[in-house]
């Protein structure tokens, strides 16, 4: 979010960019009548120089270093000017905004602070002091202050935006999508708007929903990084959802497109492999796996090493008889580290129970008994496989809850 709030301040250096090229003239000599013919360096120079005691010219050569990028020089020419006047809003204002690009945010909402304390009505301070403290992860201060924003200026796309953000953060994703509607209302071009409902659609495993989503936002904003990296993890998210429902076609679409958005996401090459091994396509499984070695993943490595060397005829002994099999679910004991989980004795009922009644079910445990050894031996050396083992095996504990 530190991006996000250097954003939002050069905005505002911007907008007011127009009041530094109209500086008065007293500040910079007399007799100047049009500083609009001066560049912006030539007003930096002139600023100061020849009113060393007056507060103004301090801060508005600081918004002009502001603007430059030159955040320590803005810093000291705002130090400058609350030295010469203790009670200037402005000077504060601008200083929790650099104090915030500089991470030190406890500094940055006392500024903000003394800024509502001297004027109670200043907008941008209540939106700086929700940033920081969104920062802090203390996102309860960050709502009320984005909410005073709001009550004084409803008509702010990117305040309800942060806020969306804000109750995102806090796992309130309804209300998230609800402030993210609302700043799209208000400006249909706003692309972060999009990207953030798209985060909450994500979380909610709507991530159809969340594509469409940052397909717009990249639209509106083509360059945008944070729309290309939310897009990759989208994907991959809706590819680790496919595996665990057996789609491993769609899985493998997924972690496909996930790499034509990131080349470089091991996390989507090892996504890409893990759906080629469980359809045992074993030569692209390997090719995928390399890759993501390459790009530093040890799962991956793991993985390749307990792929056979070929793609062997798979061997399925499918059970004739609707009584109980006999047998462990390997692959859900390894993922849950005990064969007296919960989870494993609702898959054994479900194969009992269900399963073996029936000839798809049967066929599909003889599939499950001839690869569950080996992707049980692989998960079970693999905290990150473990964990994507949890997320696709507790959704179908979730399916057979339900029937």
């Amino acid at each position: 979010m530190n991006e996000d709030m250097q954003t939002e301040s050069n905005a505002l250096v911007k907008a007011r960019i127009e009041a530094l090229q109209k500086v008065p003239s007293r500040l910079i000599s007399r007799g100047l009548e049009d500083i609009t013919i001066f560049t912006l360096d030539e007003i930096v120079r002139r600023l100061v120089d020849s009113n060393p005691n007056d507060a103004e010219g301090y801060c508005y050569r600081g918004l002009a270093y502001h603007l430059n990028g030159e955040f320590e020089h803005a810093l000291s020419d705002y130090n400058q000017a609350l030295r010469l006047n203790p009670g200037y809003t402005d000077a504060y204002y601008h200083r929790g905004i650099i104090y915030h690009i500089k991470k030190e945010y406890n500094s940055a909402i006392t500024d903000f602070d003394q800024v509502l304390r001297l004027n109670p009505s200043y907008t941008g301070a209540y939106f700086g002091r929700g940033l920081a403290h969104c920062k802090k992860d203390n996102y309860d201060f960050a709502i009320i202050d984005f909410s005073h924003a709001i009550r004084l200026d409803p008509d702010s796309a990117p305040f309800y935006h942060y806020r969306g953000l804000a109750y995102n953060l806090k796992g309130e994703l309804e209300k998230s999508i609800a402030d993210s509607n609302t700043a799209i209302r208000l400006d249909r071009e706003y692309a972060p708007a999009y990207g953030a409902r798209a985060t909450a659609y994500r979380g909610q495993g709507k991530y159809d929903l969340a594509i469409n989503d940052l397909s717009e936002a990249l639209r509106i904003d083509p360059n945008s990084a944070p729309a290309f990296l939310n897009l990759g993890i989208t994907l991959n998210s809706r590819g680790h959802s496919s595996l665990s429902q057996g789609n491993y076609d769609s899985a493998i679409a997924d972690f496909k497109r996930a790499i034509s958005v990131n080349p470089n996401n091991a996390t989507s090459y090892l996504g890409l492999g893990f759906a080629n091994a469980l359809k045992r396509n074993i030569i692209e499984a390997r090719v995928a796996l390399k890759r993501a070695i390459e790009l530093g993943s040890p799962e991956a490595r793991e993985l390749l090493d307990k792929l056979p060397q070929d793609e062997p005829e798979l061997t399925v002994r499918t059970p004739t008889s609707t009584q109980p099999p006999s047998g462990g679910c390997f692959i859900v004991t390894a993922t849950y580290g005990s064969p007296l989980a919960s989870e494993v004795q609702i898959f054994r009922d479900y194969r009992d129970q269900k399963l073996v009644k029936t000839a798809t079910g049967r066929k599909l445990i003889g599939i499950y008994n001839a690869i569950g050894p080996l992707f049980a031996e692989i998960i079970s050396h693999s905290n990150k496989l473990r964990s994507i083992s949890r997320f696709i095996l507790g959704f179908l504990v979730k399916r057979i809850n339900t029937k």
